[in-house]
């Protein structure tokens, strides 16, 4: 029994003396980058199974009555000795799996295949474009777009950067219900929607391209940089100041050189424009500058459909984004925890969590909590008739669409402050300082607020953000 026993335990220690070897010169010297996780992942799955067996060599010399007393304690500790050369193994494969997370992509090609076209054209190049992502910044983007075509009379292409992308004509015809509700019905049946290296051609110098998010201007950059572009043709529409999207780097310095390749930039509101001016030197001429764009007759509606709740059950719409770092999600949480702890005891809240799937909140239990994910646009205006206070935070230059809609349907809301560049733009928005008590502290003067409205008052978008879109475009097309 002892020499069948031993003899079981030789392969998994050597197996293990060859995983040691690895980590002790992993250990000792730097791990190339070009190491890949699926390899590390691979090592460190042996390790796992090796792990398994050595557990199981454990069981049998436990079990093992003959074993002497002196060769268990020295097999124990050898197998020891390997575990631990195990779990640095595991350190160094979480280490480089961090690195690759973090480590900027060169990202796709951009998306023109073949010969330059036979006509002019103007044409959008977007990240990407999905059903879900037809509203805000994408929306914007096309109409944008459309209102260019419309200006010069081009006929209007649109391509994605990234696959896979959608093929199916639901979207497709998506966005053409968005480009003819806008009155661009000329547009929309000329419309070419393409998808990476497929249906739209390499650009002509005589284009006007569009682009919007950094990496589209970067790409586009290259070819101007190769001179099949030229700069001044190129329509930057910037909605947000995309290099407080990364921690200092290559992606930070990426995307905020983007901003002085000499393009024609096209600048969603006014305090955004305010603060790329201050942070890159680049000057935005005023018009061109324009208003978030917003649905006022659907938050008209909204307002108007909005009846008396019970002041003891106020609902609460809390603006959940995990995923999007700048939307504060924990600092929301943190400050609904901490106001529900101090509201009066006969009130309890209804917390309407909407913003992203998966967006889960975890409150004080006199709070009911409704889990509502993403919404369509129809139920989001729906849903803003059925609230009485909203918590809103972005922690952004821009204002951002939440913390303007939901103030102008009548709805008493919270945001949060960005240096001086979030005011209250519209009469019954609060800017908190970025502190969860501060923010808190706001939900309860707009709780307060809400108690006293027997119907909601629609208000206009405040004209300081910004020229209608349709303005700020003609300006920017002035010369081309």
């Amino acid at each position: 029994m002892r020499s069948l026993t031993l003899r079981s335990a030789i392969p998994v220690l050597a197996a293990l003396d060859v995983l040691a070897a690895l980590v002790a010169w992993a250990l000792t010297r730097s791990v190339p980058a070009s190491l890949t996780v699926a390899a590390l992942g691979a090592i460190a799955l042996v390790g796992l199974q090796t792990q398994r067996q050595t557990r199981s060599v454990h069981r049998a010399l436990a079990q093992a009555r003959q074993v002497e007393h002196q060769d268990l304690t020295t097999l124990r500790a050898s197998l020891l000795r390997q575990e631990e050369s195990l779990r640095a193994l595991q350190r160094v494969a979480g280490d480089a799996q961090r690195a690759a997370k973090v480590a900027p992509s060169p990202g796709p090609t951009l998306p023109f295949a073949g010969e330059p076209a036979t006509a002019q054209s103007v044409t959008l190049v977007l990240d990407t474009l999905t059903s879900p992502q037809l509203f805000a910044g994408v929306k914007t983007a096309i109409l944008a777009a459309a209102h260019a075509a419309t200006q010069t009379g081009l006929p209007l292409r649109i391509a994605a950067m990234h696959d896979p992308a959608p093929s199916d004509n639901n979207v497709m015809e998506s966005v053409r219900t968005i480009v003819r509700a806008a009155g661009h019905d000329g547009v929309a049946g000329d419309l070419l929607i393409g998808y990476p290296r497929s249906l739209i051609p390499s650009p002509r110098r005589d284009d006007i391209i569009i682009v919007t998010f950094w990496r589209t201007a970067h790409h586009v950059g290259k070819l101007v940089s190769a001179g099949r572009i030229d700069p001044d043709r190129v329509i930057y529409l910037v909605q947000d100041f995309e290099p407080g999207f990364y921690a200092w780097g290559t992606e930070h310095a990426l995307a905020e050189r983007t901003y002085s390749r000499g393009f024609r930039l096209l600048v969603n509101s006014a305090p955004l424009a305010r603060h790329v001016q201050e942070m890159t030197g680049v000057e935005i001429p005023a018009d061109r500058v324009f208003a978030p764009f917003v649905d006022g007759e659907a938050l008209r509606t909204s307002a108007d459909m909005w009846r008396p709740f019970d002041r003891r059950r106020p609902r609460v719409l809390f603006y959940a984004r995990p995923s999007k770092p700048r939307n504060l999600f924990p600092l929301g949480v943190d400050a609904l925890r901490d106001w529900i702890t101090h509201l009066p005891e006969d009130v309890s809240p209804r917390i309407l969590v909407a913003g992203e799937k998966g967006a889960r909140v975890s409150l004080p239990e006199r709070a009911a909590v409704e889990h509502l994910g993403q919404v369509s646009l129809p139920r989001y205006h729906e849903l803003l008739s059925e609230v009485d206070l909203g918590l809103a935070l972005m922690f952004s230059p821009h204002p951002s669409h939440l913390p303007l809609e939901l103030p102008m349907a009548g709805i008493p809301t919270v945001t949060n402050r960005f240096g001086h560049i979030r005011t209250p733009w519209i009469p019954g928005l609060r800017v908190a300082p970025t502190d969860p008590r501060d923010v808190a502290l706001a939900i309860e003067e707009a709780r307060l607020d809400a108690a006293t409205l027997s119907r909601h008052q629609w208000q206009p978008l405040p004209a300081e953000l910004g020229l209608p879109l349709t303005d700020a475009m003609a300006h920017t097309l002035a010369g081309l």
